[in-house]
């Protein structure tokens, strides 16, 4: 059923990605602990992990980590970020499930056994909730791992070094193509948490009263030069 596949070569390790042009601020971080195995080998339409971020601000960049394989050209991966206020699904156990879209972007990916991308948004809009649905859908493969055909999923990482998540995780589409969000777990062995960083940029309103208070230092700091000439 669900396969949870080891990494026999990875070799790279997550680095600090360089800052965007307006400052960003990093409000998850689950790129510092690799467990050495990625979620794949079975068909499904999306996996979302549900993560509580460490502060607020407005969406500036996601990087993900993920590994693919025997990939022939077309393979994508689209990044999702949700807020948890979906309806309970007869398997979610009680709990809301991923429902308003509060982002989305597509990217192509390359075959690789451990790679870093990163999802930018040129125009940060998007407030974050202090609890995010973080869901990763990859196109153009065939979930196939142990024949000619191609596979992927998320890298796998544990414990979080910033912000927290549980060690359950969120499936769509499995195991039919129109199945709705189910809540899965394997117990803690491993824990299900996606490689990825979730960075922010202040609120339109900090960043109004940071110019200002800048404004007002340099001002101050002028007529403090001109005094004591």
């Amino acid at each position: 059923m669900k396969l949870i596949h080891p990494l026999t070569l990875l070799t790279w390790t997550a680095a600090a990605v360089a800052s965007s042009a307006q400052a960003d601020t990093l409000v998850y971080d689950n790129l510092i602990n690799p467990l050495g195995n990625y979620l794949g080998g079975f068909a499904y339409q999306e996996v979302v992990d549900d993560v509580s971020l460490s502060g607020g601000g407005i969406f500036s960049r996601a990087t993900v980590a993920y590994a693919g394989f025997n990939f022939d050209g077309d393979e994508t991966l689209t990044l999702n970020l949700y807020r948890m206020d979906g309806a309970p699904t007869p398997g979610s156990l009680g709990f809301d499930t991923p429902g308003t879209l509060l982002y989305s972007q597509t990217l192509p990916i390359a075959a690789t056994d451990g790679a870093l991308i990163d999802f930018i948004d040129l125009s940060p809009s998007v407030n974050l909730p202090a609890k995010l649905g973080i869901g990763l859908t990859f196109g153009g493969v065939d979930f196939d791992p142990t024949g000619p055909g191609s596979d992927a999923g998320p890298l796998l990482y544990h414990p979080p070094g910033l912000g927290t998540s549980l060690d359950d995780y969120w499936l769509r589409g499995f195991p039919n193509p129109a199945d709705a969000w189910v809540l899965y777990t394997f117990g803690g062995n491993p824990p299900i948490n996606i490689g990825v960083q979730i960075c922010v940029v202040p609120e339109s309103s900090t960043w109004t009263a940071m110019l200002g208070f800048a404004s007002i230092a340099g001002s101050v700091a002028f007529r403090r030069s001109r005094r004591s000439r």
